[in-house]
């Protein structure tokens, strides 16, 4: 049975936190060790940890930025939770909405990040 909740998973409410620390460690922390990420200006993806390290690395080298969660839904099964919505960058005092699709599954009593997808959005 799968449950839609409005809440958004911890998880993904510290990894938004976190994009203003630029710390490309902390942000792959948030994933599992084979992940894909499709990430918001990235090439069409990043498979594993390695990979998106240096996803981060590039992303998170500029001068500002934070990120902001608009609106998400949460559905949650008995093992695999996934959240989508929309969340807001701001670069250097620029913004960029982007939607977003996060699959979570848990690992040694965490959640992490198991497939994350995330594109521009002008609406």
């Amino acid at each position: 049975m799968v449950r839609t909740v409005t809440q958004t998973p911890r998880i993904i409410e510290t990894w938004a936190n976190a994009i203003s620390l630029r710390n490309p460690q902390i942000m792959t922390s948030f994933y599992c060790q084979n992940a894909v990420l499709v990430g918001t200006f990235s090439k069409p993806f990043e498979i594993g940890k390695d990979e998106i390290f240096k996803y981060f690395v590039d992303f998170l080298s500029v001068r500002r930025m934070s990120c902001k969660i608009l609106e998400q839904v949460c559905q949650q099964g008995e093992v695999v939770m996934t959240s989508s919505g929309v969340y807001e960058f701001t670069i250097d005092g620029e913004t960029t909405r982007a939607r977003f699709t996060y699959t979570l599954i848990p690992i040694n009593g965490e959640y992490k990040i198991l497939n994350h997808h995330s594109s521009v959005y002008d609406g």
